[in-house]
């Protein structure tokens, strides 16, 4: 017996999202049990609305605002996936999707191109006027944003709840290094109206370049309107001011990113809680690669690289606010945990007073020092990996006998921590090297 060609189509369908065809041949040729399938795959796959349809052009030359816009229309009546094609087109208005489970997807970045020159303040924004939206997804396309004016973001996410971008590029004015470099190229805040919060918000495989700032994302409290569990995760970011700048964020996540080259700060963290950064690497950045202030608590950082400008890791705890009801400095998260993240000596710095619960797991050449802000002068610093104590550029540690790994400067003191009549209350280095040269002083007596 000869399949069945329409019910294996039919399958196909409901399976794979697209029609299987038999081949002609096969099928004419009578042969029993065989069938050679051929899948075909439209440009616009099963349950998506192409605006192609209502007469955009995709040439670069086009523009093709207002099918897009139908696009967008019926798929929100359908509740259908806008698909864009391959090809460059232009905009002259906001794309809005203002409904639940928006879907926006391209042929891959660099093959589909969405340009804008005008004054729209947003490119594309998803969120509702008021009330919270659920479950949108931006993929696969291009965003360039080309002489339009100051103030102008790449993509908004407003009041979003549960949504996805991933596999876009954001850029502004690429190959103009005189054009205004003002807007964001994603921004997220807690609602259109204000008020909403935002949640759950994943974006990766994200190139965003050539605005004032990368990424921003903004609430108004901790409580009830704050930007909560954000991950931006394997992406590159290089704006002209900040790269990624947030407030009134919890649990946001950073990691397998690249961000570098932001004229000032690369993250600046402001009323931030339980923000992690790991895998992670900030460079070339005119100020500091983290620039916290005295309202953030609950930091990680590790297994990162750090190499700025004006410093790499900054919390500016001047004042210690109250979050959620408690004090900074008794945030039940502590303040700051910083593991095997490459940073030069000197350059994790706190300033003022109220430091408390700093946690720092040890990795070979690393140092912390306290310095003082008025001189610049920095007359303690705590060799991590050695467990050792400098001040004024004599170094002390503690420990049962003198070391036998780790490099040693000469004139470091290890203080016995075992100490008994007979033997010495401590050893010093008397040659640099690893672990140097020590002898024994302060005999004890019997």
């Amino acid at each position: 017996m000869k399949p069945d060609i329409t019910v294996f189509a039919l399958i196909s369908l409901l399976l794979f999202g697209h029609a299987a065809h038999a081949d002609p041949k096969s099928a004419a040729s009578g042969s029993r049990g065989t069938l050679n399938i051929v899948a075909t795959v439209e440009t616009v796959g099963y349950g998506a609305v192409t605006p192609i349809t209502y007469g955009a052009r995709f040439d670069g030359v086009a523009d093709d605002t207002e099918a897009i816009l139908s696009a967008i229309a019926a798929a929100k009546v359908s509740r259908k996936a806008v698909e864009l094609p391959a090809g460059t087109t232009r905009v002259s208005r906001r794309l809005l999707f203002d409904y639940d489970g928006a879907v926006l997807r391209g042929q891959g970045r660099g093959n589909t191109i969405i340009k804008c020159s005008s004054d729209v303040g947003d490119v594309i924004l998803v969120g509702k006027p008021s009330g919270l939206l659920l479950n949108a997804f931006l993929s696969g396309f291009q965003v360039e944003v080309a002489g339009a004016p100051a103030g102008t973001n790449g993509i908004r996410l407003s009041g979003a709840w549960r949504s996805r971008i991933d596999n876009v590029v954001v850029t502004r004015d690429f190959w103009n290094n005189s054009a205004p470099r003002s807007g964001s190229g994603i921004k997220l805040d807690t609602g259109i109206s204000g008020g909403q919060g935002a949640f759950d918000i994943k974006m990766s495989n994200l190139w965003v370049t050539h605005f004032e700032k990368g990424i921003t994302g903004s609430g108004t409290d901790l409580s009830s309107d704050a930007l909560t569990n954000l991950v931006v995760s394997d992406s590159y970011i290089s704006s002209n001011v900040n790269n990624i700048s947030l407030t009134y964020a919890q649990g946001a996540l950073v990691m397998g990113t690249q961000s570098e080259l932001a004229s000032e700060d690369g993250v600046v963290l402001s009323r931030c809680v339980d923000f992690t950064y790991i895998g992670a690497a900030i460079e070339a950045s005119g100020g500091w690669g983290v620039d916290m202030d005295k309202d953030t608590a609950g930091v990680t950082i590790s297994a990162s690289l750090f190499n700025n400008k004006a410093g790499n890791i900054k919390w500016n705890n001047k004042g210690g606010q109250r979050l959620m009801g408690k004090d900074v400095t008794e945030f039940p998260h502590g303040l700051v945990r910083i593991s095997g993240s490459t940073a030069k000596p000197g350059e994790l710095q706190f300033f003022e007073d109220g430091i408390r619960d700093v946690r720092l797991t040890p990795e070979p050449g690393f140092a912390i020092g306290v310095r003082n802000g008025g001189t610049g002068e920095t007359p303690f610093v705590f060799d991590v990996a050695n467990k050792a104590l400098g001040i004024n550029g004599a170094y002390m540690s503690a420990g049962a006998s003198p070391p036998v790994s780790g490099y040693w400067n000469k004139g470091t003191l290890m203080y016995n921590t075992s100490p008994a009549p007979g033997g010495y209350a401590g050893w010093v280095c008397v040659n640099d090297g690893s672990p140097g040269a020590w002898k024994g002083f302060g005999l004890i007596e019997r």
